[in-house]
């Protein structure tokens, strides 16, 4: 895969967690059992089905094992870890097969985390001396929380517990948003199914005094890619219903979009001088 696939690739699994958070929150909510599947048989529980290779099904209680998704608190946490695992071991073996691109610190974080996960979820840092060519952080990332927080891989991890200790599942979120954001705004689309063709960058300047928050969204609206418009941001309704509509790369579309965020830190477009009437 190339850059601009894995990149893709970030953004489906980031899209696919939200997927995953909000049937959670369906399941949970007050009127999920209201959703039970109609039982074929009388008196029997509604039953779902998985389908084998061979294309048997394999049958399980629906309603106990909805009661059980409401309930279980510790089985919520196992089922984001294990989403969160199998999108980091998958992430980053495509990021290995093309040796992590540029080597960022960004990419360097999912290679030290997807390590981590499967190493027993505790880090295997056994060079450290390669962290100080190659840094694993997240500072400058292009999102992340609303306090500033960032992440940074160093020697002393080494043994220490990966998720959800070091990260939680929202901080992980960041990183896949953040990866694909960096693997996407190097602009243009592959061209001979190896590369991406890069182009010239015509995103506008964007004031430094700008939160993280915004500067990621900006970032990321400014980004040409054809699935950008179906992502979902976790910040605001507000700007999950800006992404949602969102449909060109229009660069003067995508200002318009970016400015009811922060009105007071992003400069004003500079109004064309009127010409005079003409009387002649």
């Amino acid at each position: 895969m190339n850059r601009y696939d894995v990149g893709c690739l970030a953004r489906r699994l980031t899209t696919g967690f939200y997927t995953h958070c909000a049937a959670l929150e369906l399941v949970r909510g007050p009127h999920a059992l209201k959703m039970l599947p109609v039982s074929v048989l009388t008196d029997t529980p509604p039953v779902g089905l998985i389908r084998r290779k061979d294309d048997t099904p394999h049958a399980y209680d629906w309603t106990h094992h909805l009661q059980a998704a409401r309930t279980e608190h510790d089985l919520m946490a196992e089922l984001d870890r294990a989403w969160l695992v199998s999108a980091l071991v998958l992430l980053a073996d495509n990021l290995a097969a093309e040796n992590y691109f540029d080597r960022a610190p960004i990419l360097e974080m999912v290679r030290h985390l997807r390590n981590g996960v499967s190493h027993g979820n505790r880090f295997e840092i056994r060079t450290p001396d390669a962290l100080l060519e190659h840094p694993a952080h997240t500072r400058g990332a292009a999102c992340i929380s609303p306090t500033g927080a960032t992440f940074e891989i160093t020697p002393e991890l080494h043994g220490g517990p990966v998720l959800f200790d070091f990260m939680g599942p929202g901080d992980v979120l960041d990183v896949l948003i953040s990866v694909g954001t960096h693997l996407l705004n190097r602009r243009g689309h592959p061209t001979d199914g190896s590369t991406a063709a890069a182009s010239t960058d015509t995103t506008r300047e964007i004031p430094d005094d700008i939160p993280s928050r915004e500067l990621g969204l900006a970032r990321w609206l400014s980004t040409e890619h054809g699935e950008w418009g179906r992502l979902v941001h976790p910040q605001t309704d507000r700007v999950r219903r800006m992404i949602q509509t969102a449909r060109t790369s229009d660069v003067d579309a995508l200002w318009r979009l970016a400015r009811p965020m922060r009105p007071s830190a992003l400069p004003r477009r500079p109004t064309p001088p009127r010409r005079p009437p003409d009387h002649g």
